[in-house]
């Protein structure tokens, strides 16, 4: 089955949502390919930035370990050291985050629908996501959104992944973005989507 999607990109309408380009996904987690994801999240935002749109990013942060949920059954404690708030490697990678104009909102689910605000603060218009990492929470966001009955544009080249079992960073990436297109958003190269925005 092909998709025929083809959402509406435009900054005024459109929110560009960056999932967690936090420091402890690279520095901590090892993810191919973070540094080309992030600077094609530094390419979406300056333009939607200087466009006038709406930029958010959510930051996956604890402030309690009852907060961690069942993720600790397989990350165990560690995860909660890691995302505590206020932790080192809880901060944004570095160029990606303005506080003078872009939105925070902190989450502790994979799915950044799941109790917070961000579907009221979205609005009408379709959503260009992007973020780390692939599989886990852009892949759990996508689908919360969908479910939320938002159009979703995905940037695959302003995300990553990392290893999972005995499959590599780009099969996981890969195999993610094709169920993805398959069932709930539409996917585009970083240059589409702006070449779409730009004529919007």
């Amino acid at each position: 089955m092909s998709s025929k999607t083809c959402y509406a990109i435009d900054p005024s309408t459109s929110t560009l949502l960056l999932v967690d380009p936090q420091l402890a996904f690279g520095e901590v987690i090892p993810v191919p390919g973070v540094e080309l994801a992030l600077d094609n999240m530094r390419r979406l935002s300056g333009y939607w930035r200087g466009h006038d749109g709406r930029v958010v990013l959510t930051k996956h942060q604890y402030d309690s370990l009852e907060q961690v949920g069942r993720a600790a059954d397989f990350f165990g404690s560690e995860i909660y050291d890691l995302l505590e708030a206020g932790s080192p490697m809880g901060k944004f990678h570095p160029d990606i985050y303005d506080p003078a104009c872009d939105q925070v909102i902190a989450k502790t689910r994979y799915d950044a629908t799941f109790g917070t605000d961000l579907v009221n603060q979205l609005g009408q218009g379709s959503v260009v996501l992007v973020g780390l990492t692939t599989p886990i929470c852009v892949g759990g966001t996508a689908r919360g959104l969908m479910a939320h009955n938002i159009q979703v544009v995905l940037a695959a080249d302003a995300c990553a992944s990392q290893d999972v079992e005995n499959f590599t960073a780009e099969e996981i990436h890969t195999r993610e973005l094709a169920i993805l297109a398959y069932s709930c958003v539409e996917v585009l190269t970083t240059r589409q989507v702006l070449s779409r925005a730009s004529i919007s």
